[in-house]
């Protein structure tokens, strides 16, 4: 296609009034898929996978999928080297993923659940190195390394709710390394207000009422 390169080799069968029962390989070379998807914040894509299950609308889809993406690019940046396994039950996913690329290199699973109109994200990763401005993320030359441990909904930053937390980090910021080792932070409801906390071995902050997260200093 005009969008890049799709092969596939899937067996499917379709038995009548049933969802189709499928499996088999996909592989894309150069996939633009944010050009698919509307979403410039994505680029392309090139993987090869297997797939087996059934259905593929949201209502009905229970799919298990095993893949090795070479590249993919977000954000202006190409990470390399991505595994992904797990199962796509309607729109939740519950599996395992990892990367190794020259700028970032972790472990991660959980699930994300797109079946409400507020996605719920429950995941535990391992980074073992991520260079921050290298995958444009940051403007100030930042590396981190760390456990993460993430439990809250969200479909923005304002629109956060749950609990985020960071143990055995290490930051360092230009070179020099930062004194922080840990920041667990929570938002939620309390009486129809709006509080959040943020504690770490080098600080404490709780903010109550109507504001804006991401126009906090």
């Amino acid at each position: 296609t005009n969008l890049g390169t799709i092969r596939s080799d899937i067996n499917m069968k379709l038995p009548v009034g049933q969802d189709p029962v499928y499996s088999g390989t996909i592989a894309t070379d150069n996939f633009r898929l944010g050009q698919f998807l509307g979403d410039k914040n994505i680029g392309s894509v090139s993987l090869t996978g297997t797939l087996k299950g059934k259905g593929f609308s949201e209502k009905s889809r229970n799919t298990f999928i095993d893949g090795n993406i070479r590249y993919a690019e977000y954000n202006n940046y190409r990470y390399e080297n991505i595994v992904v396994k797990g199962q796509l039950n309607k729109k939740l996913f519950e599996g395992i993923a990892s990367i190794r690329d020259a700028n970032a290199e972790l472990d991660l699973n959980g699930t994300i659940d797109f079946n409400s109109s507020t996605p719920r994200f429950d995941l535990v990763a391992d980074v073992a190195k991520a260079d921050l401005k290298k995958l444009q993320l940051t403007k100030d030359s930042i590396t981190f390394k760390g456990k993460l441990n993430f439990n809250f909904s969200s479909n923005s930053i304002d629109n956060f709710v749950g609990n985020a937390r960071i143990m055995h980090a290490e930051l360092t910021r230009n070179g020099q390394r930062l004194p922080f080792d840990s920041l667990v932070l929570s938002s939620d409801y309390v009486d129809n207000v709006k509080v959040l906390t943020a504690v770490s071995n080098e600080f404490k902050a709780r903010v109550e009422g109507d504001f804006s997260i991401k126009e906090l200093p």
